[in-house]
């Protein structure tokens, strides 16, 4: 009768254990997901911490790059304060231009000023001689460049002469063009070229003759 009562205590402590170590289980898989779930908790908090880092950094850079054009543009605005002509005379801009080309080994044909307020009301744009023009004429179609305070900026247009009675000579090859613009883009006075537009000029018989253009630069002026 003892002998009996040992083995169901036996049976009862076997389950009692197989009991105890499924809670165990269950409990070591808890705490697994637990860990699990609190890791990636702290990873994606510590992946919020590197963006934000990362803005951060942006916007120091971004600000110290903003310092240095502020300097860097400062500087440009003291050397065209200083090296933009404020002669009045600025009719001398477009001879010199007209000296460009003949440097060039060609000449001009026409310079085109945009629309002028002379005597307060406005007049269609007009074209002048390569060789002169008003000073009042070039002001009045100023306009202000933005950032720069009492500098202004002109647009010319400017076409060659590619008559067939020139001399081959003085006809406008590419070359001579490009040292043309070479000359305007290294003066001080006429520092931007916007646009221009170039075409073939042919003889009656289809042979070619020269290269005809269109160029429209900026001038600045400080009246």
């Amino acid at each position: 009768m003892k002998f009996l009562n040992f083995k169901l205590d036996s049976q009862h402590l076997r389950f009692v254990l197989l009991g105890l170590l499924g809670l165990a289980g269950v409990v070591f898989i808890g705490i697994m997901f637990l860990g699990l779930s609190m890791l990636s908790a702290k990873s994606q908090k510590m992946v919020n911490l590197k963006v934000q880092s990362s803005a951060v950094d942006n916007q120091l850079n971004s600000l110290a790059l903003a310092k240095k054009q502020i300097k860097q543009y400062g500087y440009f605005k003291t050397v065209a304060s200083e090296v933009i002509p404020n002669d009045k005379d600025q009719a001398a801009a477009v001879l010199q231009i007209n000296q460009f080309a003949s440097q060039a080994g060609f000449l001009l044909q026409t310079i085109t000023f945009p629309a002028s307020n002379l005597g307060g009301s406005s007049s269609a744009s007009g074209q002048v001689s390569a060789q002169t023009a008003s000073p009042a004429s070039l002001l009045s179609q100023a306009l202000p460049v933005s950032g720069i305070n009492g500098l202004y900026s002109v647009q010319l247009t400017i076409t060659p002469q590619t008559d067939v009675n020139l001399p081959a000579d003085e006809q406008v090859t590419y070359s001579k063009l490009l040292d043309f613009l070479s000359l305007i883009e290294n003066n001080q006075r006429t520092a931007q070229i916007s646009q221009i537009v170039i075409k073939p000029v042919y003889n009656g018989d289809g042979s070619f003759r020269a290269f005809d253009f269109t160029l429209e630069i900026n001038i600045f002026i400080r009246p």
